[in-house]
């Protein structure tokens, strides 16, 4: 249910390995902006720990409630596609072929940079655009948006 996604030397891709696989990454990092930061809540997917807090890590994962680590992991399945680059020719012809990567493709992390720019340009408040990617993989329950 949990991947270690410890800092690593200089830009570390752990968070994403974790989400692509379906774990809910432990970000142990202090003071780290993470990739699209500001238009995906982080919080809503993974934990955010800092150094100081490994001595206490098993005590910290052991209490986060099971519906919590369930909504976490839905938000997984919703925010996949944002960490890949899906343009098409990227990949071996079935891997671009494929049902699922072509839907997720419109949400890739190719299109959240550029959701992240109109945001910037329009001040923050131009688009409401939903974090949640428009995939099949995305399942929302009452109160997870």
């Amino acid at each position: 249910k949990f991947c270690l996604a410890p800092a690593g030397y200089g830009f570390s891709s752990r968070q994403y390995e974790c989400v692509l696989v379906g774990c809910v990454p432990v970000i142990i990092q202090d003071d780290v902006e993470m990739a699209f930061e500001e238009v995906l809540p982080w919080r809503r997917f993974s934990v955010r720990l800092n150094f100081s807090d490994i001595p206490y890590l098993p005590r910290i994962l052991d209490r986060i409630p099971p519906a919590t680590i369930a909504r976490m992991r839905r938000g997984l399945g919703c925010i996949w596609p944002r960490m890949l680059w899906l343009t098409e020719g990227l990949y071996t012809a079935p891997v671009d072929a494929d049902a699922v990567v072509a839907e997720a493709r419109k949400q890739d992390a190719f299109e959240t940079t550029m959701w992240t720019l109109r945001r910037r340009l329009a001040g923050a408040s131009g688009d409401s655009s939903s974090w949640m990617a428009d995939v099949s993989s995305c399942v929302s329950l009452h109160g997870d948006e």
